[in-house]
Order: structure tokens, then C-alpha cells, then sequence
């Protein structure tokens, strides 16, 4: 015998479920939000939203395992690297590691490793004493190639904020060779639309990008963005992508 009040209480708490479950797929499908700061750096960070950068896509196939979303803003480079510092829940898709940013950052993960080579106009640059013998020789200040020449006393480096003004001056003949990663090169010289063709030596030293993050972000939350990267290099995701920007 069925007992009516028991029947009545069901029918209440049916009505209430039917009621809940119409919030709980809007309120599920919310993702937590990571703020990201990028300076613009090709290939690796693009102010295109069609093409963002191969440092960018990496983050956002990470965040997007993790279930999470970037909230992405770009910044001049400085700027950038400072906000990293000092609040505890932004991240940078891309940064080379140097001692003077060593405890400065979380260095979350490494996404690249990137190979730096004198690119010139001429002929190829292949040795350091070759490019010791050169007129003068353009590098970004504090960039890996700065510190490499510096560290080898080079005499005959000029140093600049910017690749594409080095890029200019290369083009213009006013320096010899350009020390830089080359895929950063090729896209800077791609983008001011030089006709000459910019010429590579070999490889003078290769350093890793990272994904890094501010002393205070969580630890949790970086070991778990490491170990979606680690995922995405060991099942082919990250080559997939590297593979759009060559």
C-alpha cells in the first residue's frame, strides 16, 4: 500500500531536483580562469588571435586539459615580466632563463628549446672566431646572445632593445651578423618584408623557453600545468604545434 505522505515527500524532492538540475549544467560548465601576460615575441607569442604563438597555444592546450581558460593580455616586455613578479596568479607563456631572473620566477616547465645562429646576408657565420673577426655584430640587450659574447669578451657587439631593429640594421648594412634564435629571426625578417635573403650559420648555443609564473602562484597549480606539458610532449601535441610555426 503505497503511503501518501511518503509519495507526497518524493514528489517534492523530484520537484526539487528538476528544479536544481536545469542551474547545474551553466554553473559545471564554468572553468577557472588563469591570468596570462605576453610580450610580443614571434613565433612564440603573436598578438593575433587566429595565430597566437606556439608559446600561447602550448598554455592554452594545457589550461584547456587542466579544464581551466587564460585570461590573456599582452604587455610591453618589462612591464610583462614585472607583473609576473608581483601577483600571485599570472602566468608567461614564454621566458629564457638566465641567472639574474633564476628566483624571480617559478620556471614551470620547459615548452622549447630554441637554437641561436649569426644570421648575415653574405655568407654563413659558423664559428665564434669567424664572428670575432666581424666588423660589428647586433644582439638584443640581455638576450642569451648579449650574455654569450659578453662572457667571451667580444669586442665588437652592439646592442639594441628590439629584433626588429636589429633586423633593420642588418638589412640596412649596418652591422655584419645578428645573434638571435632563428626561427625568431625568420619571423621577424618575414614581417618587415625584406627581399634579401636572410642566411643562417650553424647552431652557436641552444637554451630552453619556459612557462613560468610568479614566486606566489600556487604550487599545486604549477605542478599540475608541468605535468599537462610533460602529457602534451610525451603523446606528440606539443611537436603538433611547434610543426604550424616552422
Amino acid at each position: 500500500m503505497i503511503n501518501p505522505r511518503r509519495d507526497s515527500v518524493a514528489r517534492v524532492l523530484l520537484a526539487a531536483l528538476i528544479w536544481w538540475a536545469q542551474f547545474v549544467p551553466a554553473w559545471a560548465s564554468e572553468r577557472a580562469l588563469d591570468r596570462v601576460v605576453a610580450a610580443y615575441y614571434p613565433p612564440l607569442m603573436i598578438d593575433d588571435s587566429a595565430k597566437p604563438g606556439l608559446a600561447i597555444e602550448i598554455l592554452q592546450t594545457a589550461a584547456a586539459r587542466l579544464n581551466r581558460g587564460i585570461a590573456l593580455e599582452f604587455l610591453p616586455f618589462r612591464r610583462a615580466l614585472k607583473t609576473v613578479q608581483r601577483q600571485p596568479d599570472t602566468l608567461m607563456p614564454a621566458l629564457f632563463r638566465n641567472p639574474e631572473r633564476e628566483n624571480a620566477f617559478q620556471w614551470i616547465s620547459a615548452i622549447h628549446t630554441a637554437k641561436g645562429r649569426f644570421l648575415s646576408l653574405d655568407q654563413p657565420i659558423n664559428s665564434l672566431g669567424q664572428a670575432r673577426r666581424l666588423g660589428s655584430i647586433g644582439v638584443e640587450t640581455a638576450s642569451t646572445g648579449d650574455a654569450l659574447l659578453s662572457r667571451l669578451e667580444f669586442d665588437n657587439v652592439e646592442r639594441v632593445s628590439s629584433p626588429a631593429t636589429n633586423a633593420s640594421k642588418l638589412n640596412a648594412g649596418w652591422i655584419d651578423a645578428w645573434l638571435l634564435t632563428q626561427a625568431l629571426a625568420a619571423s621577424v625578417w618575414a614581417e618587415l618584408d625584406f627581399e634579401r635573403e636572410l642566411i643562417a650559420g650553424e647552431i652557436m648555443f641552444e637554451t630552453p623557453i619556459y612557462l613560468v609564473a610568479g614566486p606566489q602562484f600556487p604550487k599545486a597549480l604549477a605542478q599540475q600545468y608541468r605535468a599537462a606539458i610533460k602529457d602534451m610532449a610525451a603523446d606528440g601535441t606539443i611537436q603538433r604545434i611547434l610543426s604550424q610555426y616552422e
